[in-house]
């Protein structure tokens, strides 16, 4: 006794047809993986990046000076973060088929100095009293009208490359790409956020 099961092509072929157009219509349409991936990517570059002091590409940065440390408001050898204004200033949201990562606030006019470095240089300027013509024989005076330099170095914190064009194949910022790409496939073919 036993019976035989038979497959119907059309109707196996209909319901591959419907799960292939459902396929093409997510993968029209990635917003919805991308608004609830968002934050994790955020808070996850945070922690490899900013926790880490590391660039995205896995780059140790540069220590900071003796100067910079004994300046520090919040008490902290943490580079990057003093009282956390940059580090609390990153954003990321969806936006259609990407997710736009950028420093928004006060945080925004310092952000590029530390992205890419800077070198900043000028003129020592003469006490109040060498200006008024009483003189003045302290250090600053000394100084006044010679030249100064310094360099803040780069500290990436957003992948981009040397150029300022966004790039995802090395270190930390490969690993959050192969990860969202992963979490997008999932969604086209499964419908899984």
């Amino acid at each position: 006794m036993g019976i035989r099961f038979k497959i119907d092509l059309a109707e196996l072929q209909s319901k591959l047809g419907e799960m292939v157009d459902e396929q093409k219509a997510r993968a029209e349409n990635v917003t919805p993986v991308l608004e609830g991936r968002a934050e994790a990517l955020r808070t996850t570059i945070i922690r490899d990046v900013f926790g880490k002091g590391q660039s995205p590409f896995g780059v140790p940065w540069a220590p900071l000076s003796p100067a910079t440390l004994a300046r520090r408001r919040g008490g902290t050898a943490t580079i990057l973060v003093d009282i956390g204004t940059l580090r609390d200033s990153f954003s990321a949201e969806a936006e259609g088929q990407s997710i736009f990562f950028g420093i928004f606030g006060p945080a925004a006019v310092y952000a590029p100095t530390h992205q890419f470095g800077r070198i900043l240089s000028g003129t020592y300027k003469a006490p109040r009293a060498l200006k008024s013509g009483k003189g003045s024989r302290s250090k600053r005076a000394a100084r006044a009208g010679r030249a100064w330099s310094f360099e803040i170095p780069a500290r990436p914190f957003l992948p981009l490359n040397p150029a300022g064009e966004p790039s995802f194949e090395a270190g930390p910022a490969r690993t959050w790409k192969d990860r969202l790409m992963e979490r997008v496939v999932r969604y086209i073919v499964k419908g899984e956020l």
